[in-house]
């Protein structure tokens, strides 16, 4: 402010003796006078706007102040998480994971329209168990085997239960999946139990779980199959047999 006066009221005395210079026929002079004066002012004026236009905040106007809105928390908390791997693992370390088990019980292989390959799998598998070989007709079976979940399957949504529901498959193995076969008449029968797991939703437990299932057809979202087609089944069942790491038991 005080800078703005000094230079006006030298601009004024200036112009003031640049006239009376010019009134004294003195023009030469009186023009240069007045031609640096005004050249001062001008320098003066455009030194303050290259202050404002390199970014000085002091300087710059009210409404873009304005505009800088202050971050959110929860911004804040997804930018620490994304800018910070630890955290992220540690976020998803903090998840339980429910382990359940899905059944096929005493399944009846339909073979009908099914590839010539799994036709003669079938046929192999059944003359073993004839021939009292179970353990062989188990493991060929186990091999040929694989496993999907889909959560979409159930009658309502999964997320009430389960972090991200999503499709899960696996190819079933001694690992994950036990098998027993036979054979009634012409038809091989087949047991086959598999074990898989997802992220439970937070501060669910496990009966909250259970019930979920049994109440929304939790069975209806699994299939257990080596290609080939089930005839009927003394049914699928779904449960929940391990919450964090520990065991769960469902009365």
């Amino acid at each position: 402010m005080w800078t703005f006066l000094l230079y006006a009221i030298a601009a004024f005395f200036a112009i003031l003796a640049g006239f009376s210079l010019i009134l004294d026929k003195e023009i030469q002079t009186g023009f240069v006078i007045f031609c640096s004066s005004v050249a001062a002012f001008t320098f003066w004026r455009a030194r303050k706007r290259s202050k404002i236009n390199l970014g000085d905040p002091a300087q710059k106007p009210l409404e873009s102040l304005e505009d800088q809105k202050p971050p959110t928390t929860s911004s804040m908390q997804n930018a620490q998480v994304s800018e910070n791997p630890e955290l992220k693992d540690e976020k998803e370390n903090s998840m339980a994971t429910a382990k359940f088990e899905f059944q096929i019980k005493r399944g009846v292989v339909d073979v009908d329209g099914c590839e010539q390959e799994t036709i003669e799998l079938i046929e192999k598998a059944k003359t073993l168990c004839q021939s009292g070989d179970t353990e062989a007709a188990c493991n060929l079976i186990l091999d040929s085997m694989d496993f999907e979940f889909d959560w979409e399957g159930l009658d309502s949504d999964a997320s009430e239960i389960i972090e991200d529901p999503e499709a899960y498959s696996h190819n079933c193995d001694a690992s994950n999946t036990s098998v027993s076969v036979g054979v009634d008449g012409d038809d091989l029968i087949i047991t086959a139990t598999t074990q898989f797991a997802a992220n439970a939703a937070e501060g669910v437990g496990p009966e909250e779980i259970q019930e979920f299932l049994e109440e929304n057809g939790g069975w209806a979202g699994g299939y257990l199959s080596g290609g080939w087609m089930w005839a009927g089944s003394d049914g699928d069942n779904i449960w929940l047999v391990e919450l964090n790491g520990e065991a769960v038991e469902i009365n």
